[in-house]
């Protein structure tokens, strides 16, 4: 917070009073040219439902105020 932040039109305070996407992220997953595969992640990475993994990477919030992160690294846990 700062005298200059304007919750009302700050697109992560908006989505913060939405509770129903408040934790919400969009996970892109890149190759090391920073291209989304045209695989499907789920069979890139052999991820099956369930399953918790952790992603390392830059995030930002879009215009819709969806944090996006873009990975550098994912770690399935056992």
């Amino acid at each position: 917070e700062t005298p200059q932040h304007d919750a009302d039109n700050c697109p992560f305070c908006r989505v913060e009073k939405e509770k129903e996407l408040a934790g919400l992220a969009l996970v892109q997953v890149v190759d090391s040219d920073g291209s989304i595969p045209s695989v499907d992640a789920r069979q890139l990475l052999g991820l099956r439902e369930g399953q918790t993994i952790v992603v390392c990477g830059q995030g930002q919030i879009d215009k819709l105020g969806t944090v996006v992160v873009r990975t550098s690294g994912i770690y399935v846990r056992p």
